[in-house]
């Protein structure tokens, strides 16, 4: 289980008009394999693969643009994957690349009271993996 945040914008107050953009929130719950291998000789070092399938919940924070103009969004669930690759430093270190396929969604949108659907919106993300195994 992972969780992402990722805000779009600071708040910003100008031209009479005060924005707060909204927030990505994701946690998407996977399982899958992690496969050791290649020992490298004459060292402590593993280089190690890594799979995993699952759902994933995506959110947006809701958005105010000027009084009495409101933007909110109902959460949204799709199937998610991901793959990892890396090094292990002595049985203990993980040093890798993990990239997430979180999934295609569209979004239901109410502005006020008037309810719609956004687009297709693809998310996915590249992280840079820094871990202790137990």
């Amino acid at each position: 289980m992972e969780f992402y945040y990722h805000k779009l914008s600071s708040d910003s107050k100008g031209y009479g008009i005060d924005v707060t953009y909204p927030a990505y929130l994701n946690l998407p719950v996977t399982i899958g394999g992690n496969y050791n291998t290649l020992l490298i000789p004459n060292t402590s070092v593993n280089i190690y693969g890594e799979a995993a399938i699952g759902a994933n919940v995506s959110y947006i924070t809701p958005t105010e643009v000027i009084e009495n103009f409101n933007v909110s969004f109902d959460p949204a669930f799709g199937f998610c994957y991901g793959i990892e690759a890396g090094i292990v430093l002595n049985d203990m270190v993980n040093i890798g690349v993990r990239y997430n396929n979180l999934g295609t969604y569209k979004y239901n949108y109410k502005i006020n009271d008037v309810k719609g659907k956004t687009g297709k919106m693809e998310l996915s993300n590249t992280v840079l993996v820094l871990g202790i195994r137990f």
